[in-house]
């Protein structure tokens, strides 16, 4: 099996596989936050849940991003608990790509795999991921990125077509 290790750290843009393969799944729902960092005011997709998730199926995730002012994305690592609940695990993020230059908006995207998940009632299995995004703020909007910034990021996924 599998295991997303603590240490991984995905720093930089890499290039989309174009033979990687893609679930069907349905997104059912994509959450938001909001940071301000002096007169910059971030928003960035953080939590977006799966519905109809085949296990072992590899889900291509897009999160925007718009700002203020500029924000450059600097990486995206293992949250301190990378997959829960206990007996959940995957493999990820892998193809990891974000804009290479600062701007005021843009999207991260990534591809995941849940290879193991916890099972709820008959029918129904689940899972999440925990990420962080880190990215560099330019907080009084004179074009220098500056201020770090760490979002928290969350990818829940549902075998069944409710969550």
């Amino acid at each position: 099996m599998k295991k997303f290790l603590k240490t991984g750290i995905f720093v930089g843009a890499l290039a989309m596989s174009a033979g990687a393969a893609f679930a069907a799944d349905d997104i059912f729902h994509t959450g938001e936050t909001t940071v301000t960092k002096g007169s910059n005011v971030i928003t960035i997709d953080n939590n977006v849940k799966y519905i109809n998730y085949v296990e072992d199926d590899t889900l291509h995730v897009t999160l925007h991003f718009t700002a203020t002012c500029n924000v450059l994305i600097t990486g995206l690592t293992a949250g301190h608990k990378e997959f829960t609940p206990k007996g959940v695990a995957g493999t990820g993020p892998t193809n990891v790509a974000f804009p290479l230059v600062a701007g005021a908006s843009g999207d991260v995207t990534f591809d995941l795999q849940f290879t193991d998940l916890k099972k709820a009632g008959k029918a129904k299995h689940f899972g999440m991921a925990h990420l962080n995004l880190a990215l560099s703020a330019d907080s009084d909007c004179n074009t220098v990125t500056e201020t770090p910034v760490n979002v928290g990021v969350q990818v829940s996924v549902s075998t069944a077509d409710h969550p």
